[in-house]
C-alpha cells in the first residue's frame, strides 16, 4: 500500500494549538485527548488520504481540497505526488474558505 509523507502546515499547527488552548479552559483531559485524537487522525492520512471528500472549499482553489472530519473539526488538506498537505484546522461552524 502506497504510503504519504504528511507536512502540517504552520497556519494548521496554530489552529490546532488555539483549538486546544480552548478547549483547555473547561476541561485540560479534555483538550489532552482531543489533540491527541487529532494528531492520531492526521497521521492516518498517510495512507489512503483520498479516502476523504472533497471539502466545500474545493470549489474555490486550483488544487484539490479535502477534508477528514475530526468531531466538530475538519482538517482540510491537499495531497500533490507523495505528500499530504494539512493546510487548516477549523470548527464546523466556522465560514468556509475562499480565495
Amino acid at each position: 500500500m502506497k504510503q504519504y509523507a504528511i507536512v502540517i502546515l504552520p497556519n494548521a499547527e496554530q489552529e490546532i494549538e488555539a483549538a486546544y488552548l480552548y478547549i483547555k479552559k473547561d476541561s485540560p483531559i479534555n483538550a489532552l485527548n482531543w489533540y491527541q485524537a487529532i494528531y492520531r487522525k492526521i497521521k492516518s492520512l498517510a495512507s489512503m488520504p483520498l479516502r476523504c471528500p472533497l471539502a466545500p472549499e474545493n470549489d474555490f482553489f486550483e488544487e484539490e481540497i479535502r477534508h477528514l472530519l475530526i468531531d466538530n473539526y475538519r482538517i482540510l488538506f491537499t495531497v500533490k505526488e507523495n505528500t499530504v498537505y494539512i493546510l487548516h484546522a477549523r470548527h464546523g461552524r466556522q465560514q468556509w474558505l475562499n480565495n
